[in-house]
């Protein structure tokens, strides 16, 4: 019953997205007077079909695809060539507009539906490592350092075990990670596992591998603190040996986003995250006046001059209250009015109290800047990265004015996504006659199909609109047979004066039509064998 839903719901989308596609090139071509002789759902044979306004409409047996037939698309007949209602009689603009249709239709039902997905709330859209970065640091992704066991038919792995080696060492790959999750146990030979407060070693027999399932894994990007000085803001709370992956909630992709945490919270406090022994452990350090104002410039004439501050003087306090650069002194002068302001200031090693009236602006004539001093940190570290969790995922949700815009651009990530992912696969396969087991065609797309009809809602919206936003664009691709295949003979048509000969034409995209039911019988072979 579960295949039969898969199959169906696979070939009601992607009976959707043809109709829809077709329909542009119906639309088009009657709009510019030429005549469309069949309209096929599928490809024959035929199961179903009548006759309006001259087009004969079909429901036909295999379900993946679709057909409009223009009249005197592809004929060499010089009668066809010069009948004013055939495709080959239309100048290159017009046959731009009828070829072109398909695609933006399916691109309009991207545009619409990923607006209604973004303004009820998505998956956030991971195409590149920035995004992944970017989704991370915005609290999209919650992750955990850890590879969980979450269930398991072998008594040697219990729910929650943590998994810290794998075939003898901790620095494993995220391909390594992607596999487990998908069940894949093929290149493991051995776990090492912290199950309670105890470590074990788990040998995998190849032939009888157990049944393993994972939370979703990522590469969680970590700093190994290696030293910590005394001078350090960090002293006696990071150890050597720690495993930093996040201060403030933001994960430590890189130094600069360490140090700008770091530093930005000077007089709040800073909440480490971090791995030790095998532990997560969640520390907190206290708020540091460390950074503090400095004064940039004193104006001439001013109260801040008659009264000795000079540029230089780095402020301690004002009126006996700490200042660090989290707190508004120019906001807490005009506060007071036209009370005199004492500030604290350190100068060449010795401390002074100055006494300041403001003026009537509430201003006491001086600039201030920020002056932080790196090596507060005190920390030596080794930027690496570990396996660990998505232990949680949080929709991505814009308001529904900035909604269609933030679909473009999501729109252009995915296209950009969708045409390297097709280039690559056809390359690996006339490459290496190897198909990624990140590829997947029909077969995929039902179980796909399947499991989103199931969730319903805004996922399935979600997922429909990526499929037709795939489908525009690998028709778009300059491939014979596809629309862009064609569209480039018609470019080359309006730059040569005249169209290229109809025969070799035909003979190409054939040829290329031949090549791409290759392509798909091949992907189609390969997702069986992964099933």
């Amino acid at each position: 019953m579960v295949n039969l839903l898969s199959i169906i719901g696979a070939v009601l989308i992607l009976s959707f997205l043809v109709v829809i596609h077709e329909l542009g090139h119906y639309w088009a071509a009657k709009k510019n007077g030429i005549k469309v002789p069949e309209f096929g759902v599928g490809f024959p044979p035929k199961l179903f079909k009548f006759v309006k306004d001259g087009t004969e409409f079909s429901i036909n047996l295999i379900p993946f695809g679709g057909y409009v037939k223009l009249h005197g698309e592809d004929s060499h007949d010089p009668k066809v060539l010069k009948d004013k209602t055939s495709f080959a009689s239309k100048t290159p603009w017009q046959k731009i507009e009828v070829i072109i249709a398909g695609v933006v239709m399916n691109f309009l039902v991207f545009w619409i539906l990923m607006t209604i997905a973004l303004w009820n709330g998505v998956d956030p859209t991971i195409t590149s490592q920035d995004d992944f970065k970017r989704v991370v640091n915005e609290g999209y992704y919650n992750l955990k350092p850890v590879v969980l066991v979450e269930d398991s038919k072998d008594s040697r792995f219990k729910q929650g075990d943590i998994v810290t080696k794998i075939n003898g060492s901790s620095e494993f790959e995220l391909e390594t990670a992607v596999s487990l999750v998908q069940g894949d146990l093929s290149e493991i030979k051995s776990f090492e596992l912290k199950s309670g407060n105890s470590l074990k070693e788990v040998i995998i027999d190849q032939k009888n591998q157990p049944e393993l399932d994972f939370y979703p894994l990522s590469s969680v990007p970590t700093f190994e603190i290696t030293n910590v000085s005394e001078a350090s803001l960090f002293n006696q709370i990071l150890e050597p040996g720690d495993v930093l992956y996040a201060v403030n909630g933001m994960a430590v992709f890189d130094t600069e986003t360490f140090v700008n945490e770091v530093l930005g919270s000077s007089g709040k406090e800073i909440v480490l995250d971090l791995v030790r022994v095998g532990e997560i452990v969640s520390l907190t350090v206290p708020a540091s006046p460390k950074n503090q104002y400095y004064i940039e410039q004193v104006v001439p004439g001013s109260s801040a001059e008659k009264e000795g501050l000079k540029a230089g003087d780095k402020i301690i306090a004002v009126d006996g209250l700490m200042m660090t650069v989290s707190d508004d002194i120019p906001g807490y002068i005009k506060n007071k009015g036209l009370e005199r302001v004492v500030f604290s200031v350190l100068r060449a090693g010795e401390e002074l109290d100055l006494t300041v009236t403001p003026n009537a602006d509430g201003l006491v004539g001086m600039y201030l800047t920020v002056q932080t001093n790196l090596t507060d940190v005190g920390l030596d570290f080794v930027q690496s990265s570990e396996l660990g969790s998505v232990v949680q995922v949080k929709d991505y949700r814009v308001p529904l004015y900035q909604a269609p815009f933030v679909a473009l651009t999501e729109g252009y990530k995915i296209a950009k996504a969708t045409v390297i992912g097709f280039t690559s696969t056809v390359y690996g396969i006339v490459a290496n006659f190897r198909v990624s087991e990140e590829v997947g065609g029909p077969v995929q797309v039902a179980k796909l199909s399947y499991m989103f009809v199931e969730k319903g809602g805004i996922d399935l919206i979600n997922f429909i609109a990526l499929i037709s936003l795939s489908l525009a664009v690998i028709n778009l691709l300059p491939i014979p047979a596809l629309d862009g295949g064609r569209l480039v003979f018609i470019i080359i048509e309006a730059l040569r004066g005249k169209p290229i000969n109809p025969r070799a034409e035909a003979l190409i995209h054939t040829v290329g039509f031949m090549l791409l039911i290759g392509l798909i019988l091949i992907i189609t072979v390969s997702d069986i064998i992964r099933l």
